[in-house]
């Protein structure tokens, strides 16, 4: 009898053990080393779900970056909706658990996603036309927004005024006021002064303003979830603060 005992109690314990498997993984400060019960969730998932959570590398990238005109000649705005298409591809098609909110999760990415490209592609055809119209695309706005949209839609004295106001705005939050004055005056006193201006309350104001309003998904804010995942994590090493 104690041997059958004993031979099902280690059946019992090689069937657990089967079904428990480590996962290793790290924030910022520290490393860690997670059991899950593979019954539940297989590996892919967990990565899946650790990758949303600590490193959401699913926002664009390929964003206009504009600060000088000359740059504006270097745009491509198919980078933009090819790194867009793929990344949303990616997105739908992960292998995440069923329960919890981790479909929730995706769905904020993909809006995410959605709201940065649309964003991205105002801004592209804006610098690249020239025509600033298209800003009233933008889905919100606030006064900044419209002080911006305003100016570069207006005549150059409200394109001269709103630019002296958005440098003086830049210069009270930068440590080195005067430099940003400096820089200025020089591309204010230039030939192509009205190129300069655009591209400053383009970049500077209006997308600035506007940029806050993309709603992104703060996996940082859910690491809990995360959490919830595992029978059990216990630290392995952590940095030295």
């Amino acid at each position: 009898m104690k041997h059958f005992t004993l031979i099902l109690f280690l059946g019992i314990f090689q069937t657990l053990v089967s079904q428990n498997q480590k996962f290793e993984w790290y924030d910022e400060t520290c490393t860690y080393l997670s059991v899950f019960d593979n019954d539940k969730y297989n590996k892919s998932e967990i990565e899946n779900c650790f990758k949303i959570i600590y490193f959401n590398n699913y926002r664009i990238t390929k964003t206009p970056s504009v600060h000088k005109p000359s740059d504006i000649n270097r745009l491509n705005q198919d980078s933009l909706t090819n790194e867009y298409l793929i990344k949303l591809k990616t997105v739908k098609n992960l292998n995440l658990p069923k329960n919890g909110n981790w479909n929730i999760f995706r769905d904020s990415i993909i809006n995410q996603l959605e709201q940065e490209y649309k964003f991205s592609k105002i801004a592209y055809k804006a610098y690249i036309t020239k025509d600033f119209g298209i800003l009233d695309e933008f889905w919100e706005s606030d006064s900044l927004i419209d002080e911006y949209c305003n100016a570069l839609q207006g005549s150059d004295t409200e394109l001269l005024n709103t630019w002296e106001k958005l440098t003086s705005r830049k210069a009270k939050i930068n440590c080195c006021p005067d430099k940003v004055w400096k820089k200025y005056r020089t591309k204010r006193d230039s030939e192509n002064w009205k190129q300069y201006a655009q591209v400053d309350i383009m970049t500077f104001g209006w997308w600035n303003s506007a940029n806050k309003y993309i709603k992104r998904f703060d996996g940082w804010r859910h690491y809990d979830e995360f959490d919830k995942l595992f029978i059990s994590t216990k630290e392995i090493e952590c940095d030295e603060i």
